[in-house]
C-alpha cells in the first residue's frame, strides 16, 4: 500500500512537491492553503502532512502551517507533520515542540532530503 501524503501550500511549490512525491511512489493529495486542506484532513487518513509554515491560516494567522500542525495534533495523532519554511528563528523551534511537529525542512532543500525524512517517519 502506498503511503498517503497531503501537501499544503498557498503557492505553486505544492504542485512541484506533489508531482515529485508521486514519482517516488507515494499517493499524494494537494491543497491550496489551509481552508482547502481542512476538508481533506477531516475525511481522509494521511501518514504524513507536508505544509508550508508561512501562509494564511485560521483567524488571520500568518503561520498556517502551525494551524495545520495544531489541528493534526488534536484530531489526527497518528499523522506526522513536516513543516517547510525559509525562516530560521528560535521561535520556530519552541512551536515545533509545542505542536508535536515531526520534522522541519528549511528552504532551499533537495527532494531526496524530503524523501528521506518521509521514509523515516513512515517506518516509525
Amino acid at each position: 500500500m502506498k503511503p498517503n501524503i497531503l501537501v499544503i501550500d498557498d503557492n505553486e511549490l505544492r504542485n512541484f512537491l506533489g508531482e515529485s512525491l508521486r514519482e517516488f511512489g507515494y499517493h499524494v493529495d494537494i491543497a491550496d492553503g489551509v481552508p482547502n486542506a481542512m476538508p481533506l484532513m477531516k475525511t481522509r487518513n494521511y501518514h504524513v502532512i507536508i505544509t508550508d509554515k508561512n501562509m494564511p491560516g485560521m483567524n488571520g494567522s500568518k503561520d498556517g502551517g502551525f494551524d495545520i500542525a495544531g489541528y493534526s495534533k488534536e484530531y489526527l495523532p497518528n499523522t506526522k507533520v513536516i513543516i517547510i519554511t525559509g525562516d530560521r528563528m528560535a521561535e520556530i523551534d519552541r512551536r515545533i515542540l509545542d505542536l508535536g511537529i515531526a520534522d522541519i525542512v528549511f528552504k532551499p532543500f533537495q527532494m531526496s532530503t524530503l524523501k528521506e525524512k518521509i521514509d523515516k517517519l513512515i517506518r516509525y
